[in-house]
């Protein structure tokens, strides 16, 4: 008969272990059954682990021999601990925590692989070693990047290639980041985009016709769900950008933060709604999220107030809201003492938007900018805001 000796993370964190691959008849299954075929990476099977149990079967071996196998089973560390964005000199910058879960010290690398695509400030170190890193340790890696308390930034790619001991690997990550600019004067809810003329916008967007591009992981549909479905020649949901597509802005004082939406809706209804997601805690893509706020408005039914919600808690905020020629412009303010938070330059938030639009009282589509292979509002799926100067 098979020996078989199962494998699995406490608590559901994603973990990667390495294991000594001595028996040529092992064989790695997961819970359906399915086999796996997990990659070798200096001579040691590499598995990736969940709650959920990974099965290793091995054919005519004895189950001692294979219970030691699986027990011997160690945590292919040194990996990315954390990694989260700063502010370091005015600008934005991204740290790199590298963990030791070794016996003795060891020295790592972190290097760009693309420094001419990497957002780097100019000047800035491509590579940083961290050396004699104790067990049980930590050591840190800072890259400041190019973007300022002033500016936005989407879809950008950080790679980092990290080596330690006998162990390389690359790490990616996306930057979704908007800027909050300080408001000139007080601003009054009026519904007028001229309010915020001069400040950069985000944009939530999808293509004229749907197509192999990074944008349709944006459009979420009831009747397609997956950007597979948009690229098989079936019929796109959105009829162009006037169909679905939109800005968001934001602004702060001593009092509120702010935000605008200008959307293109071509049938505005009830229904259709604006979503601003914040976090008070740490910035992703790691680190404590804090609280996490949904601050909601819903056409023809929220008047002149949205709703921040967190968790069980909710209050009303004030809100303006304007119908345009081709959609709909929309204010909201929020104090910070309703986020738990004090007024500075330099702050970082968690921070997403969706746009909602339902057509005839049924749901149509959805448009979202940082998060959209997340379930709405999980801070995994979150990008910065910044708290600008």
């Amino acid at each position: 008969g098979a020996a078989v000796a199962a494998l699995w993370s406490n608590g559901g964190k994603e973990v990667r272990v390495g294991l000594d691959k001595k028996l040529k008849n092992l064989q790695v299954y997961d819970g359906m059954g399915n086999l796996l075929q997990p990659p070798v990476e200096s001579g040691r099977l590499v598995i990736t682990l969940l709650d959920t149990p990974v099965f290793l079967v091995a054919e005519g071996t004895p189950a001692e021999e294979l219970g030691r196998l699986a027990s011997g089973a160690s945590l292919t560390l040194p990996i990315p601990i954390a990694r989260r964005f700063t502010v370091r000199e005015g600008r934005l910058a991204m740290e790199l925590l590298v963990g030791n879960n070794t016996r003795q010290p060891i020295s790592a690398r972190v290097s760009l692989p693309e420094p001419m695509l990497f957002p780097l400030a100019g000047g800035a170190e491509t590579e940083v070693t961290l050396a004699a890193i104790p067990p049980a340790g930590e050591g840190k890696a800072v890259f400041p990047l190019k973007y300022g308390l002033d500016r936005n930034g989407e879809f950008k790619r950080l790679m980092l290639d990290i080596q330690a001991g006998d162990y390389t690997f690359r790490e990616t990550w996306l930057l979704w980041l908007l800027n909050s600019r300080p408001a000139a004067a007080g601003i009054k809810l009026t519904g007028d985009p001229a309010a915020w003329s001069g400040v950069l916008p985000v944009k939530l967007v999808t293509t004229d016709r749907s197509g192999a591009t990074r944008r349709l992981t944006q459009v979420r549909s009831g009747a397609i769900t997956g950007e597979e479905a948009l690229t098989q020649g079936m019929a796109p949901i959105l009829q162009g950008k006037s169909d679905l597509s939109g800005r968001v802005y934001s602004q702060w004082d001593a009092q509120n933060l702010y935000f605008a939406a200008e959307v293109l809706d071509n049938s505005v209804e009830k229904g259709d709604r604006v979503d601003i997601y914040l976090s008070n805690g740490g910035t992703p893509p790691s680190g404590p999220a804090g609280r996490i706020f949904d601050l909601s408005y819903r056409v023809d039914e929220s008047g002149a107030r949205a709703i921040l919600k967190s968790g069980e808690e909710s209050r009303e905020v004030p809100a303006a809201f304007r119908k345009t020629a081709g959609g709909y412009f929309l204010e909201l303010s929020v104090p910070w003492t309703a986020l738990g938070l004090k007024p500075e330059a330099g702050r970082l938030l968690g921070f997403d938007a969706s746009l909602t639009d339902s057509d005839q009282g049924v749901f149509h589509a959805q448009l979202v900018w940082s998060g959209a292979a997340y379930s709405a509002g999980d801070p995994a799926g979150f990008g910065v805001l910044a708290i600008g100067k």
